[in-house]
């Protein structure tokens, strides 16, 4: 009975130690055993040499994370049912070397998964940096530039799904300037330095051919003239301008000016009377066309009436002119009434 109360005690001492373990576990070093991160994956076409595991993950600088593996990435999505190994430029994908980091979003919680995917729709992309002069490399994450990234450095493509969130890489400053350099250095290479140099004797030998075969002697002399007569031309301008009398000319011009200005107020002071006086002799005008023409009227009745109750044997001469008569009263008829409808007619030519 002792020994079963002995061996009770010691496994009841042997659990409560292994509880009180677990709970400083919790305590203590809950942050370790249940961690918050976001873990992404990036590919490099170049050389890691100086980046390690446990290397910092920075953006823009600032320490956000740490690099967990560093492997090729054909170990580990080399076997992959979609990855083909007749395809064209698959050992090169294979090579790539693929960077496993995380990210502390406890530390950090503005890189939330979401906000991440919206950061890398963005154009953010990782970078390899070196850390001061000691060698050690970390890596970069950042923004392209006005969508150099996409322009110039595409992401590197991959015959595999990623089975982190994929960050795409760009080239470091120095990766670029030797980038740059290769460019330039085919680009020289494609030249035809022989060629160039061939073309450009050629050119000097004409050169030197049209300078000996030129008669410089006569070209000076030709100038020479040239500068001479332009000389003598400009001193002719240079007298007739002496000649002018500016003050006398400038007299004559304010002499003219302020006759001008006196006839156009002249003008504008007779104008308006000019206008009422013909306003008024147009007025009466058009009072004695309207009272004379019932009297033209009766004059032309009269006229027919006579012409009717002549006898033929009175004379051809005396009905010739009673018809002169009549004619001359409808075309006198006729003026009146266009003077009526445009009196005007009487001080100025109207032609239509």
């Amino acid at each position: 009975m002792k020994s079963s109360t002995r061996h009770f005690a010691i496994g009841l001492f042997v659990l409560a130690g292994f509880g009180l373990f677990a709970l400083a576990c919790i305590l203590f070093g809950g942050g370790q055993l249940f961690p918050q991160t976001l873990t992404f994956e990036t590919y490099f076409d170049s050389s890691v040499q100086g980046l390690d595991i446990g290397g910092a993950v920075k953006f823009r600088g600032m320490k956000i994370g740490q690099v967990e593996s560093i492997g090729f990435a054909g170990s580990h999505y080399g076997a992959r049912p979609e990855v083909d190994a007749s395809a064209p430029d698959i050992h090169r994908a294979l090579s790539y070397i693929r960077v496993i980091c995380s990210i502390d979003i406890k530390e950090h919680p503005y890189f939330g998964r979401d906000r991440f995917q919206a950061m890398l729709e963005r154009g953010l992309h990782a970078n390899l940096e070196m850390q001061g002069i000691t060698g050690t490399v970390f890596i970069n994450l950042d923004f392209s530039r006005a969508g150099a990234l996409a322009a110039d450095d595409p992401p590197l493509t991959v015959p595999w799904s990623p089975d982190e969130l994929y960050v795409p890489s760009a080239p470091n400053t120095l990766q670029s300037f030797l980038s740059v350099a290769e460019k330039i250095a085919a680009k020289l290479e494609a030249l035809d330095f022989s060629k160039s140099v061939d073309a450009l004797t050629a050119l000097i030998q004409n050169a030197d051919t049209a300078i000996l075969g030129a008669d410089l002697p006569k070209l000076s002399a030709t100038f020479t003239a040239l500068g001479q007569s332009l000389t003598k031309e400009l001193e002719t301008i240079d007298a007739l301008l002496a000649d002018l009398d500016g003050q006398a000319l400038g007299k004559d011009l304010h002499a003219f000016s302020t006759e001008l200005a006196a006839l156009t107020a002249e003008l504008r002071t007779s104008l308006p009377t000019l206008v009422t006086t013909a306003n008024n002799t147009l007025s009466q005008i058009n009072t004695t066309l309207v009272d004379a023409a019932p009297l033209l009227t009766e004059a032309t009745g009269t006229l027919h009436a006579l012409r009717e109750n002549i006898s033929p044997a009175s004379g051809e001469d005396l009905a010739q002119t009673l018809s002169a008569l009549a004619r001359t009263s409808a075309i006198l008829e006729a003026l009146i009434g266009e003077l009526r409808e445009r009196p005007s007619r009487l001080i100025f030519d109207d032609k239509e």
